[in-house]
Protein backbone atom coordinates (compact mmCIF):
# COMPACT_ATOMS: atom_id res chain seq x y z
CA UNK A 1 0.00 0.00 0.00
CA UNK A 2 1.59 3.54 -1.29
CA UNK A 3 0.19 6.32 0.72
CA UNK A 4 3.09 8.77 0.34
CA UNK A 5 1.02 11.60 -0.55
CA UNK A 6 -1.68 10.84 2.07
CA UNK A 7 -1.78 13.09 5.39
CA UNK A 8 -3.52 12.78 8.81
CA UNK A 9 -5.70 15.39 10.41
CA UNK A 10 -6.29 14.16 14.01
CA UNK A 11 -8.17 16.66 16.89
CA UNK A 12 -6.38 15.61 19.87
CA UNK A 13 -8.67 18.11 22.30
CA UNK A 14 -12.39 18.19 22.77
CA UNK A 15 -12.23 21.26 24.72
CA UNK A 16 -11.64 24.82 23.42
CA UNK A 17 -11.77 27.64 24.56
CA UNK A 18 -14.20 29.30 22.30
CA UNK A 19 -17.89 27.65 21.04
CA UNK A 20 -17.20 26.06 17.92
CA UNK A 21 -20.43 24.20 15.75
CA UNK A 22 -18.05 21.44 15.03
CA UNK A 23 -17.06 20.24 18.61
CA UNK A 24 -20.26 20.85 19.72
CA UNK A 25 -22.09 18.70 17.20
CA UNK A 26 -18.70 15.90 17.93
CA UNK A 27 -20.19 16.15 21.92
CA UNK A 28 -23.79 16.05 20.63
CA UNK A 29 -23.50 12.78 18.78
CA UNK A 30 -21.26 11.42 21.82
CA UNK A 31 -17.72 11.39 20.02
CA UNK A 32 -14.67 12.08 21.95
CA UNK A 33 -15.66 11.12 25.57
CA UNK A 34 -12.32 9.94 25.79
CA UNK A 35 -8.72 11.35 25.62
CA UNK A 36 -5.60 10.05 24.37
CA UNK A 37 -2.86 10.13 25.84
CA UNK A 38 0.43 11.43 24.51
CA UNK A 39 2.14 8.62 24.43
CA UNK A 40 -0.52 6.68 22.54
CA UNK A 41 -0.91 9.48 19.90
CA UNK A 42 2.56 9.44 19.38
CA UNK A 43 2.39 5.31 19.11
CA UNK A 44 -0.70 5.77 16.47
CA UNK A 45 1.75 8.13 14.73
CA UNK A 46 4.33 6.03 14.29
CA UNK A 47 2.18 3.01 13.06
CA UNK A 48 0.52 5.67 10.39
CA UNK A 49 3.95 6.42 9.37
CA UNK A 50 5.09 2.83 8.98
CA UNK A 51 2.22 2.75 6.81
CA UNK A 52 3.40 5.93 4.57
CA UNK A 53 1.30 8.60 6.28
CA UNK A 54 3.84 11.74 6.05
CA UNK A 55 1.84 14.57 6.70
CA UNK A 56 0.08 15.09 9.99
CA UNK A 57 -2.08 17.82 11.40
CA UNK A 58 -2.82 18.74 15.26
CA UNK A 59 -6.44 20.28 15.57
CA UNK A 60 -8.66 20.45 18.34
CA UNK A 61 -10.89 21.64 19.51
CA UNK A 62 -8.05 24.08 20.79
CA UNK A 63 -4.76 22.30 20.54
CA UNK A 64 -2.79 24.76 22.94
CA UNK A 65 -5.88 24.21 25.89
CA UNK A 66 -4.02 20.64 26.33
CA UNK A 67 -0.75 21.04 28.42
CA UNK A 68 2.29 20.52 26.89
CA UNK A 69 1.05 20.48 23.78
CA UNK A 70 4.59 21.46 21.96
CA UNK A 71 5.91 18.65 23.84
CA UNK A 72 3.93 16.12 21.57
CA UNK A 73 4.31 17.81 18.42
CA UNK A 74 8.20 18.04 18.89
CA UNK A 75 7.91 14.25 19.29
CA UNK A 76 5.35 13.59 16.41
CA UNK A 77 8.31 15.67 14.09
CA UNK A 78 11.22 13.21 15.35
CA UNK A 79 9.27 10.48 14.09
CA UNK A 80 10.89 8.61 11.06
CA UNK A 81 8.82 8.82 7.84
CA UNK A 82 7.02 12.05 9.56
CA UNK A 83 7.75 14.75 6.89
CA UNK A 84 4.96 18.07 7.94
CA UNK A 85 3.24 18.44 11.00
CA UNK A 86 1.12 21.49 10.79
CA UNK A 87 -0.99 23.07 13.13
CA UNK A 88 -4.81 24.62 13.63
CA UNK A 89 -6.09 26.81 15.96
CA UNK A 90 -8.18 29.55 16.68
CA UNK A 91 -4.93 31.81 17.68
CA UNK A 92 -6.20 32.72 21.30
CA UNK A 93 -3.87 30.93 23.07
CA UNK A 94 -1.22 30.74 20.34
CA UNK A 95 1.04 33.48 21.17
CA UNK A 96 2.12 31.98 24.52
CA UNK A 97 3.37 28.93 22.64
CA UNK A 98 5.15 31.14 19.55
CA UNK A 99 8.52 30.76 20.92
CA UNK A 100 8.06 27.34 21.24
CA UNK A 101 6.73 26.92 18.30
CA UNK A 102 9.17 28.48 15.72
CA UNK A 103 11.74 26.56 17.49
CA UNK A 104 10.73 23.36 16.88
CA UNK A 105 9.83 24.48 13.34
CA UNK A 106 5.88 25.00 13.42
Amino acid sequence: MDLTEQSITSGFRSQTDATCAAVTACRLMGFMREILTYEEIEHLCRIFADLGIRKVKITGGEPFVRKNICHLIRRIKQIPGIDSVTLTTNGTLALQHLEELKAIGI
